[in-house]
C-alpha cells in the first residue's frame, strides 16, 4: 500500500489500479469505496488520464508511489489530481497537476505541489522538479512563479499541444 501525502488541509492519496479501473467502468460507488471519500463527478472526465495511469502501473509497478494521487480535503472528498509523470531520473522530477473548477483559487494547488516536492524530498535525492503549463494558463503559471519555479523554454506535447516550462533547481540534500 502506498502512504498517503498529508499537508495542512489536504491528503494526497494514491490512487491504485483498481481505483482507476472503477473510474474507467464509471463506477463512483466502487471508487468511493476503494477511496474512501466522496468522489466529484469532474473526475469522471478524466477517465482517459486514468486509462493511461492505470496502463503504467500495470508496466511498472515501482512507479506506484510517484503516480497519480487523489487531491483530497482533509475530512472531505476529492477535489483535484496531482503526481508525477514517471518515476525520476538523474535527480529530476516532472509534476502535473489539476484542481477541479469548484476547488479553484483557494490554494490547493500550491499545497498540492508544496507537498508532493517535500516528500520527494524525502524519497529521492530529487534537485530538479519541473512544471510543463499552458502558455495561456494564467493561474498555473502564478502558482508556478510563487513556488520560486522559473521558466526554462518549452516543449510540444503530443497530447497537449506547446507547453512553456518552468523548473525548480534544489541545492542537493546533506
Amino acid at each position: 500500500m502506498v502512504a498517503d501525502i498529508v499537508t495542512e488541509r489536504l491528503v494526497l492519496r494514491h490512487l491504485s489500479i483498481a481505483m482507476l479501473e472503477a473510474t474507467g467502468q464509471g463506477d463512483r460507488r466502487k471508487l468511493e469505496s476503494l477511496l474512501g471519500v466522496e468522489v466529484s463527478d469532474a473526475w469522471f472526465e478524466e477517465a482517459d488520464l486514468a486509462a493511461w495511469r492505470r496502463d503504467d502501473l500495470l508496466g511498472d509497478p515501482g512507479y506506484a508511489p510517484w503516480s497519480l494521487r487523489a487531491i483530497c480535503m482533509a475530512g472531505g472528498g476529492m477535489v483535484g489530481h496531482a503526481g508525477f509523470h514517471e518515476q525520476p531520473a538523474a535527480g529530476v522530477a516532472e509534476m502535473g497537476y489539476l484542481v477541479f473548477p469548484d476547488h479553484r483559487r483557494q490554494g490547493i494547488a500550491g499545497e498540492a505541489i508544496g507537498g508532493l516536492m517535500a516528500w520527494a524530498r524525502k524519497e529521492a535525492a530529487i534537485r530538479r522538479f519541473v512544471l510543463s503549463v499552458a502558455p495561456g494558463n494564467a493561474a498555473s503559471i502564478a502558482i508556478a512563479g510563487r513556488l520560486g519555479f522559473r521558466h526554462d523554454g518549452g516543449h510540444e506535447d503530443p497530447v497537449d499541444g506547446w507547453e512553456d516550462i518552468y523548473v525548480l533547481d534544489l541545492p542537493a540534500r546533506a
